[in-house]
């Protein structure tokens, strides 16, 4: 990764559905929410949602998904680490 990153924010627990994804949905945050948000120095948000290579994307998540990319949010589904490493060298 380079300096251009700014933040990234996990937003669930793949692990427990009792831990912090449960928390986000106390604070007010919708189910389907992508894994993590990445904000850029220039304010651009781009978002991934992470499976392994054969999860499936629930009804849930695939409604977050596209009222993301309706805002102009960038939306990557990535499946297992190896995508996940490979869209971080390019896109970050």
């Amino acid at each position: 990764m380079n300096e251009t990153l700014m933040a990234i924010i996990k937003s669930g627990d793949n692990l427990s559905r009792y831990g912090y994804y449960n928390h986000m949905l106390a604070m007010g945050f919708e189910p389907g929410i992508p894994d993590l948000w990445i904000v850029t120095p220039d304010g651009r948000v781009k978002v991934i949602e992470c499976k392994s290579p054969r999860g499936k994307v629930s009804p849930a998540q695939v409604a977050q998904i596209e009222r993301l990319k309706r805002c102009g949010v960038e939306v990557f589904v990535c499946r297992g680490w190896g995508d996940f490493q490979d869209w971080i060298n390019e896109n970050i």
